[in-house]
């Protein structure tokens, strides 16, 4: 049973969208750079898990104040390159399903990948709306850092 929920939350679908969304916050300075292919990779398995999303929807002054708030979850921290690990099929499939419905467009020479389109759905459950904000925030926050400095933040290897 609880598999079952687990999987009806945590699907592609879900996983398109925010990945969606963290480009059109990766995109939203000045350089309208597109982001690294990594983030693809990265913005699931940090976003489905409740702490990490709540941490990142409570903050408001971005990632160096994310890093303060996790430095106190060390037993997250510890576990969050495993998640990665763990839910890389899931990335994948949710990846695809963007490219495939045209959120989202690939440079495959930069390796990189950016919004077709920044027009936020509108949703009437604050759940999914809280994950697209936390997706398009770490979004904004990761294009303000290296990709490096963005997986230290988070105990994560590249």
């Amino acid at each position: 049973m609880l598999i079952d929920e687990v999987e009806q939350v945590q699907n592609p679908g879900l996983g398109a969208t925010l990945i969606w969304r963290f480009a059109c916050g990766y995109e939203s300075d000045e350089t309208r750079e597109p982001a690294p292919l990594t983030y693809a990779f990265l913005v699931v398995p940090l976003l489905f898990n409740k702490k990490v999303l709540n941490v990142v929807a409570s903050t408001k002054k971005g990632l160096r104040k994310v890093e303060e708030k996790l430095n106190t979850e060390q037993s997250l921290l510890a576990t969050s390159q495993e998640r990665v690990v763990a839910m890389r099929g899931l990335s994948r499939e949710s990846f695809a399903l963007a490219l495939r419905t045209g959120l989202i467009s690939v440079d495959t020479a930069h390796a990189s990948f950016r919004a077709r389109s920044i027009a936020l759905p509108m949703l009437q459950d604050e759940g999914i709306t809280t994950l697209l904000r936390a997706a398009e925030k770490l979004g904004t926050w990761a294009s303000q850092v290296s990709l490096r400095e963005f997986c230290f933040v988070f105990h994560l290897e590249l």
